[in-house]
């Protein structure tokens, strides 16, 4: 009997501890609570903005499908007299290679998906479903770079814009002439 004695003290004196030992628990199930959220919710923004990203590369890739479509029936252009065309007379894809018209870095707008306007800012492109604004910019390649003969190929940049990010694709268009041959 005289072994229990000290064993029921020892229980006795524990009482302290069991609320120290519960709070230490309550905080460690916490601290875990916390990290998990913090993850859970580090996740989500990631796949949020993959997901904007993958609805971006789609659209700038739409873009320049269907400036290889206005190129390929030589539609129109509308707005771009403003730049000076000699006459007023520039309309069609195909007068983009007149001498004389400030085609460089031009920047359009895709209208009705048959369309090329010609706009002045990018903030001013088109506007798509979900918040995006895509703009379509026409250079002269001087020939050492992407594409090559400046007479012949015009470099495309098409770049979609949305709140948090931007995503761009280029390609490189040639003559409406070398694709019927």
């Amino acid at each position: 009997m005289m072994v229990t004695l000290p064993v029921r003290q020892f229980l006795r004196s524990r009482k302290g501890q069991s609320l120290i030992e519960a709070v230490a628990a309550v905080a460690l199930t916490a601290v875990v609570v916390v990290v998990l959220s913090g993850l859970a919710i580090a996740s989500v923004r990631n796949a949020y903005f993959a997901k904007q990203q993958n609805l971006a590369s789609f659209y700038a890739q739409q873009g320049i499908e269907l400036t290889r479509s206005i190129r390929d029936q030589d539609l129109a252009i509308s707005n771009y007299n403003a730049l000076g065309c000699p006459g007023g007379w520039c309309t069609k894809w195909s007068h983009l290679w007149l001498t004389n018209i400030p085609i460089s870095g031009s920047l359009f707008k895709l209208v009705s998906g048959n369309t090329l306007e010609y706009i002045s800012l990018e903030t001013s492109g088109e506007t798509l479903t979900g918040g995006f604004t895509r703009t379509v910019r026409i250079f002269d390649d001087p020939g050492t770079n992407l594409c090559g003969d400046p007479t012949t190929i015009k470099r495309v940049l098409v770049k979609v814009t949305w709140k948090d990010n931007k995503s761009e694709l280029a390609t490189c268009l040639t003559k409406i002439e070398n694709i019927k041959s």
